[in-house]
C-alpha cells in the first residue's frame, strides 16, 4: 500500500510539536477520506527518533570540562547518521509523498541541528523522485553560516513542490527559496484548528488562572539580561496581582521537564508549597495538554502552543514574548496588546490585560485556518494522485 510520510518533531517532549503533528495527521486523514482514497495512508516519522534523542541527551550531559566544539560536532554527526538510516527506512518506493508537518524547523543554530537533520530526508526523496511539501513551518532567522547554506540548498531541491509557512514568509523568500518552481504561501499554524480537530466540552468557570512556564534559558534567547532571578520576580508580581483580584493560580508546562522544573524552582524560591494545588503534573500527551488549558478561566504563558490552541478554543490569554514567532502571530491575529516584553511590562499591565480579555468576547480570527487545509489538499491532489 502507498503511503504519505509525515516528518517532523513528533516525539519531542515539548507537546506543542506533537500537537502540530497530530493536527496535520488529522487534516490529511480528513482530506483522504473526503476524496474516497483508501490505498494511501499517512505514516509518521519523527526526524530524530527516541534512540537519537536519548543519545543526544547523553552528549548534552557531558562533563563541564568537555570540549564544547567536540560535543557540537559529535551531536551533528549523530543526527546526520541517524537521519540517513531513518530516511532509508521510511522513504521508499511505496512513498507517494513526503510532508514535513511544520513547527519551527527552518531555524539555523538550533541545538538539534535541524537543517542537517532534514537534509538526508530531502535528498532521499529527491533521489527517488518523491514530491515533498513543507507545511506551515516556522522560519526563524538566517545567518551566513554552513547550516543556513544547507537550508538554502535542500529547500530548493527539485523534489520540493510546496513550502507554506506560519510566520516569516518574507525571510523565506529573501534568504532561502530561489526556485521559481516552488509554490510558496503563508498559512496559519494547524493548531489553530484544535477546536474542530480536538473537540472539548464547554469550559466552566473555575476561578483559577493558569501560569504556563518556560525555562529561563529559553526566555533569555531574546532577552539575554532577563535572568532567572528577574523572571522569578516578574512571576511573583503576576501571582500577587492575580491574588489581588480574588483568583487562584496554578502553574503548568507543555511537557518539557525543564519547564516544569522551573515552576517548582519558583515556588521553592518564593517560599510557596509545591503541590498539585500550585503546579499541575506534567502532561504526557496532547489530549491531556488541551484538557489542562480548559481548566483555567484565563492563561498567562510564554509557549507559542499555548497561545494558538487557546485562541482556537476561545480561552482568554496573554503571552510573554521570547521568540519572533509570537510576534508574527500577535500581528497576524491583531493581538499585539496581549503580547508583552517581559523586561519592560509590569505585572499589573500583564494581569490587567488578561482580565480585560476575560471580560470581552473572543475576537473573530482575521486569518482563515482553512488555508492550511486547502494548501495540503492542493499538494496531495497535484502530486500524490488523490
Amino acid at each position: 500500500m502507498r503511503n504519505i510520510v509525515l516528518l517532523g518533531l513528533q516525539s519531542s517532549t515539548n507537546l506543542g510539536d506533537t500537537l502540530v503533528f497530530a493536527c496535520t495527521e488529522k487534516i490529511i486523514e480528513k482530506i483522504l477520506a473526503s476524496h474516497g482514497v483508501r490505498d494511501l495512508v499517512p505514516v509518521s516519522c519523527d526526524m530524530y527518533g527516541e534512540e537519537c534523542y536519548a543519545a543526544l541527551a547523553e552528549l548534552t550531559a557531558a562533563p563541564g570540562d568537555a570540549d564544547e566544539n567536540g560535543v557540537r560536532q559529535a551531536r551533528k554527526e549523530m543526527i546526520v547518521s541517524r537521519a540517513r538510516e531513518r530516511a532509508r527506512a521510511y522513504i521508499t518506493a511505496d512513498t507517494a509523498a513526503v510532508v514535513f508537518f511544520g513547527g519551527g524547523i527552518i531555524k539555523p543554530g538550533h541545538s538539534l541541528k535541524l537543517g542537517y537533520c532534514m537534509e538526508p530526508y530531502l535528498r532521499r526523496a529527491n533521489e527517488l523522485g518523491i514530491p515533498v511539501m513543507i507545511s506551515a513551518a516556522g522560519v526563524d532567522g538566517y545567518a551566513p553560516d554552513d547550516e543556513s547554506r544547507v537550508f538554502a540548498e535542500i529547500l530548493n531541491l527539485p523534489c520540493v513542490k510546496s513550502v507554506t509557512v506560519r510566520d516569516d514568509i518574507e525571510l523565506l523568500k529573501r534568504a532561502y527559496i530561489t526556485s521559481p518552481e516552488i509554490r510558496i504561501g503563508k498559512v496559519p499554524c494547524p493548531t489553530l484548528l484544535c477546536r474542530e480537530l480536538f473537540p472539548m466540552r464547554p469550559r466552566k468557570e473555575t476561578g483559577v488562572i493558569g501560569l504556563g512556564v518556560i525555562k529561563p534559558k529559553k526566555m533569555a534567547e531574546q532577552h539575554p539580561d532577563f535572568t532567572a532571578e528577574k523572571q522569578i520576580m516578574l512571576l511573583d508580581g503576576i501571582v500577587a496581582e492575580i491574588e489581588k483580584r480574588g483568583y487562584r493560580w496554578r502553574f503548568f508546562a507543555n511537557g518539557l521537564l525543564s519547564d516544569h522544573r522551573f515552576a517548582s524552582d519558583f515556588l521553592q524560591s518564593t517560599g510557596r508549597n509545591v503541590s498539585e494545588e500550585t503546579v499541575l503534573p506534567n502532561p504526557q500527551d496532547v489530549q491531556r495538554l488541551l484538557e489542562i488549558y480548559h481548566t483555567f478561566d484565563g492563561i498567562v504563558a510564554s509557549r507559542f502552543h499555548v497561545a494558538v490552541p487557546a485562541y482556537s478554543y476561545g480561552i482568554p490569554f496573554v503571552e510573554l514574548v521570547w521568540n519572533v514567532k509570537q510576534t508574527h502571530f500577535a500581528k497576524d491575529m491583531h493581538l499585539e496588546d496581549s503580547f508583552f516584553n517581559p523586561e519592560t511590562a509590569s505585572p499589573a499591565q500583564i494581569v490587567d490585560r488578561l482580565f480585560e480579555n476575560m471580560a470581552e468576547p473572543p475576537p473573530e480570527a482575521p486569518v482563515n485556518p482553512q488555508d492550511t487545509i486547502d494548501e495540503l489538499e492542493r499538494f496531495l491532489t497535484a502530486y500524490a494522485g488523490i
